[in-house]
């Protein structure tokens, strides 16, 4: 076996058990989590869930980082005219955890977009009580991640959903994923995540709003 080969498990295993301060936030749950007696629906959850002011508010370690997100959060005028066009009345689920950079780098954005839709209410749960909506709605490579997103419709039927980050990143980070050691291919991210400013996040999240408000359900990973 290559000596690299043998040194990968301990490069990972390094980088994921650092404290206080992970280098990998935790954003996924286990691959299988077995199901409570009682499902909640997503519209019980929704009306569960905190808004995103009160999810920041209660942040204990990384609310500077989000708050930095926050005021990059600029929507340029045509998607913010898209927004103001949606009137259908439709209600935003999200499933976030504050250790996780893929959540920080995605939340704060589509919080800000949604403010220029005022028929849009947005609700955040974290990771435990929204695994049953991550179960259900699951990353392409099969994992229950944070953050996922979803959309009900004034039915309570989930008409969207969005999970984890947007389609250009997913698809940088699987090209090199087997040719760069894990520092490097996830420092990249964050230098991907802080360039982009949530412009890539927020052109798709605008289509999928204008889809459900029209009574379309879009919910692929």
């Amino acid at each position: 076996m290559h000596p690299a080969a043998l040194l990968a498990p301990i490069a990972i295993f390094a980088l994921t058990s650092a404290a206080p301060h992970r280098a990998l936030p935790a954003c996924a749950a286990p691959a299988t989590i077995a199901a409570p007696d009682s499902t909640p629906t997503p519209a019980a959850l929704w009306k569960d869930g905190v808004t995103f002011g009160e999810f920041t508010g209660r942040m204990k370690n990384r609310k500077d980082d989000w708050a930095k997100r926050n005021e990059w959060g600029a929507v340029p005028d045509l998607l913010v005219a898209r927004m103001r066009a949606i009137t259908a009345p439709l209600r935003v689920l999200m499933v976030a955890e504050e250790e996780c950079s893929d959540s920080m780098n995605s939340m704060p954005y589509l919080t800000r977009l949604v403010q220029h839709a005022p028929s849009i209410e947005v609700r955040v749960i974290n990771s435990t009580v929204g695994r049953s909506i991550m179960e259900a709605h699951r990353t392409p490579d099969g994992r229950a991640a944070t953050p996922t997103v979803v959309v009900l419709d004034q039915n309570d039927r989930v008409v969207a959903c969005w999970v984890e980050r947007p389609l250009t990143l997913r698809s940088w980070l699987k090209a090199p994923k087997d040719s760069l050691p894990p520092d490097q291919r996830f420092g990249g991210r964050r230098e991907w995540y802080e360039n982009d400013r949530g412009a890539s996040a927020m052109a798709e999240w605008v289509p999928l709003l204008e889809s459900a408000a029209a009574g379309r359900v879009s919910c692929g990973s």
